[in-house]
């Protein structure tokens, strides 16, 4: 692993600092000015720190030829911490209020707040990272299904189980006391503390060479590749390629003793040790999906697509939607083929309304014109921060809108990444400069 470079190293070659910057009007037509930080070097990515004012910064351009740097920079106190070399080629890393996990040079190092090494281990890629029990979950290689839990503080090696991810994870869910849903290959329940494990079988993964190919929506508001974003899911293994198609499953649904899930065929309703309750067959195969719970009713929504391991969609159903009892399973409504106005890209319930609300929908076929570009050309449509506003990108602009649609802040220049923590946002703009606010200073 190269040097870390504590920030007073640095000091000749880079600025940074803070200041104020207008970044948009309101709705009232006035600017909105927001503190602004500036580092002296090009920003390709940032992961916000859960719990700390600080963020992982990615430095460097990838298209250049330019050196590349992993950054963790204090909000707080306006300042770089330390920096270390990388190739976001070939390495990644997790960020966590206890550390920042990196994969570099075939080894996982355990880096703390000031860029010390605490603890490396060789024959280990990090997959997932658990704060609350301080585990890191990971796999001996890229095609190994042996699941690794490594003590977080002292890098010493916990338990092994069988999780197998040829699609990787696509779902999942911290619930009931230090357990985790995970919606691989198959449904897995798994305690990261203990490493206690159990599964059940589901349909996610579907192999197909027909279909309408669709550029991945998310590349500009910093949902990106999951290898160098520092959120978790970062190991994806297909013996076939691209001629396997992932995401044909649902969320995971859950309410005070239930979970609810979707894969291909079927709608399901488990206990919290993952046995069924009942089971529900779908009239049609089903892509990706969501469900959401309104009062004693469940909706299901096929979205009508699926990913590959690149991020990219195909176009493998029709939309439709459905309506159950959550305690049955009795199906209340019949399927109901989505016309473009009314297919969503994603969704969530309105508090007190039965609607499913969308802030800016992208149509079926729209979606199917969409040609394969590079990364960047094509800007995510929508995007959720919070259960009451939303970031969206509409002829060329970008906005920040509340549940009802209304236009709270009209950005002035592009954004390439945005994340809400503790109800402040944190974004990027094309200019190389982080901003962030107040989101709840937003208002009609």
């Amino acid at each position: 692993m190269k040097k870390i470079l504590l920030v007073a190293l640095i000091l000749a070659t880079s600025v940074y600092g803070k200041d104020s910057i207008s970044i948009g009007t309101l709705a009232d037509g006035t600017e909105f000015k927001v503190e602004k930080h500036f580092y002296g070097k090009h920003i390709n990515g940032f992961t916000p720190v859960q719990g700390k004012p600080q963020l992982c910064i990615r430095i460097g351009d990838r298209k250049a030829s330019e050196q590349q740097e992993l950054g963790l920079y204090d909000i707080s106190e306006h300042r770089m911490k330390w920096t270390t070399d990388v190739d976001f080629s070939k390495d990644y890393y997790i960020a966590t209020r206890l550390g920042v996990i990196l994969y570099s040079d075939k080894k996982t190092y355990f880096l703390n707040e000031e860029g010390d090494i605490c603890w490396e281990k060789k024959g280990f890629q990090p997959f997932y990272a658990d704060v609350r029990d301080s585990v890191v979950l990971g796999y001996p290689s890229a095609k190994s299904d042996k699941l690794n839990g490594i003590s977080m503080k002292k890098g010493e090696y916990l338990w092994i189980v069988d999780i197998s991810r040829k699609g990787g994870w696509r779902e999942m869910l911290s619930f009931d006391n230090g357990n985790m849903l995970i919606s691989s290959d198959k449904i897995f329940k798994l305690n990261a503390h203990t490493g206690e494990m159990s599964s059940f079988d589901v349909e996610n993964i579907h192999q197909n060479n027909k279909g309408a190919w669709i550029a991945a929506l998310g590349s500009a508001i910093g949902i990106g590749l999951a290898m160098a974003t520092g959120t978790g899911f970062v190991t994806y293994y297909s013996p076939n390629g691209d001629s396997n198609f992932y995401q044909l499953n649902s969320n995971f649904c859950i309410d005070d003793n239930h979970i609810y899930y979707a894969d291909r065929s079927s709608l399901y309703c488990l206990d919290y040790n993952l046995h069924p309750i009942w089971e529900q067959e779908l009239p049609k195969k089903a892509s990706f999906s969501y469900l959401y719970i309104q009062n004693d009713t469940l909706f299901f929504e096929n979205t009508g697509y699926g990913k590959n391991i690149y991020g990219y969609y195909y176009c493998d159903t029709k939309p439709y939607e459905m309506r159950f009892d959550r305690k049955d399973g009795t199906e209340l409504s019949e399927r109901k083929n989505l016309k473009d106005e009314d297919y969503h890209v994603d969704c969530y319930m309105k508090e007190a309304d039965k609607q499913c609300f969308t802030p800016r929908k992208m149509t079926y076929k729209e979606m199917g014109k969409l040609k394969r570009k590079k990364r960047n050309d094509v800007y995510e449509t929508y995007r959720k921060l919070s259960k009451t506003h939303s970031l969206i990108f509409c002829d060329k602009d970008f906005y920040i809108i509340d549940l009802d649609g209304n236009i709270l802040l009209h950005f002035s220049e592009p954004i390439i990444q945005a994340e809400l923590v503790d109800n402040v946002l944190v974004g990027l703009t094309d200019q190389n400069v982080i901003f962030q606010f107040d989101l709840s200073s937003l208002k009609i």
